[in-house]
């Protein structure tokens, strides 16, 4: 067995199989310039228990198909989003450490975990008034009511397309 070693953001060593850790583009295209260089990688934007559960995710996605996600959501569950209740269970996680993976997944180029933490964080904003989605991330509305009305103005022709 192969190995290839991490050094996360938070400083921490992490050792994994190269077969797993291939179906990241990020990963494959460094092993394919760096061959023989058995150095650790540095992951200066995944901290470890994000890099712990993306391998999770890509040892499972190795013997089973990538989720499959019906475009638009048809429903604001994950199990109702998802083919294989493993990724509704796998994704059910706090609201930072799903950032966490957005970003990892997008740092790393794995297009399947971008796929499932994107649908996860679309979940949050399904059928949400926009007061709703501002109190879930924590966002204040700093625009005055004129700046809101000029907005709104603005993108009425956003509203007739739908």
């Amino acid at each position: 067995m192969s190995t290839i070693t991490f050094m996360t953001k938070d400083g921490e060593s992490v050792t994994a199989e190269k077969e797993i850790m291939t179906q990241s583009v990020f990963v494959k295209n460094y092993l394919d310039d760096n061959d023989d260089d058995d150095s650790e990688l540095p992951l200066p934007k995944v901290n470890k228990a994000t890099l712990d559960k993306v391998i999770e995710f890509l040892k499972y996605i190795k013997d089973h198909d990538a989720p499959q996600i019906e475009q638009p959501l048809k429903d604001s569950s994950m199990d109702k989003v998802v083919d294989d209740q493993w990724f509704a269970k796998y994704i059910e996680v706090p609201k930072d450490d799903l950032l966490d993976l957005v970003m990892a997944s997008h740092f790393m180029d794995i297009q399947s975990l971008q796929d499932l933490s994107a649908a996860k964080v679309a979940t949050f904003l399904k059928d949400k008034t926009e007061d709703e989605m501002r109190a879930f991330w924590e966002v204040t509305n700093d625009l005055s009511a004129d700046e809101l009305k000029w907005i709104d103005e603005e993108n009425a022709w956003a509203e007739q397309a739908f």
